[in-house]
């Protein structure tokens, strides 16, 4: 009897041992599994005295000013792409076509002419021509204008926005409704403001 006491005492404490163990990798296994929180980041930007903010992350768009000689009308002009899609077709040597981007330009507006006037006018810029139905009025903050969906490649939600001397040219190109380039300029067209 007196040698079963040691024996049973030395089976437990390797027991206890054993679970003690286990039973903590257990919860630091559990631990290292639970989803962390991802929050998305967002950037607020200006382009002539128009305000937005855009998704930078996770999953967000690159902003890339169009430096380039423009018309005498045009103001300025932005693009934004996803960032992923965006070093895809960076790349030297990419041939095809590029991903849905948004793109907002501003045009100088000296005739004072209305939306529809204007995107009748510009043809090339508003792509007009290509509209899938009749354009509708819309109003973006203090911005009156017209709204139309292009259909090319991508579809794009266009708005011709007209405020003081300024024509706001917003376009966002998608795959399909709720898609999350559709998603992402329906956000971004929310957060727009005047300065």
């Amino acid at each position: 009897m007196k040698k079963i006491l040691p024996i049973i005492f030395i089976i437990g404490l390797i027991g206890g041992v054993y679970y003690s163990f286990f039973t903590n990798k257990g919860n630091q296994l559990k631990l290292e599994s639970e989803p962390s929180a991802i929050t998305d980041a967002f950037e607020t930007t200006k382009i002539a005295n128009l305000s937005f903010s855009y998704l930078t992350s996770p999953d967000g768009y690159v902003l890339i000013k169009n430096d380039q000689k423009w018309p005498e009308n045009k103001v300025s002009s932005i693009s934004l792409f996803n960032k992923r899609y965006y070093e895809w077709f960076s790349e030297p040597g990419f041939l095809g076509e590029g991903p849905p981007a948004i793109i907002i330009s501003v045009f100088n507006n000296p005739s004072h002419l209305t939306a529809s006037a204007w995107a009748e006018a510009n043809s090339l810029e508003s792509n007009i021509k290509l509209i899938s139905s009749p354009p509708t009025k819309a109003t973006i903050k203090e911005g009156e204008g017209i709204f139309y969906v292009v259909d090319g490649l991508y579809l794009f939600d266009t708005y011709v926005i007209v405020r003081d001397d300024k024509i706001y040219l917003l376009s966002g190109a998608y795959l399909e409704k709720d898609d999350k380039y559709y998603d992402s300029f329906t956000k971004l067209v929310s957060t727009i403001f005047f300065e």
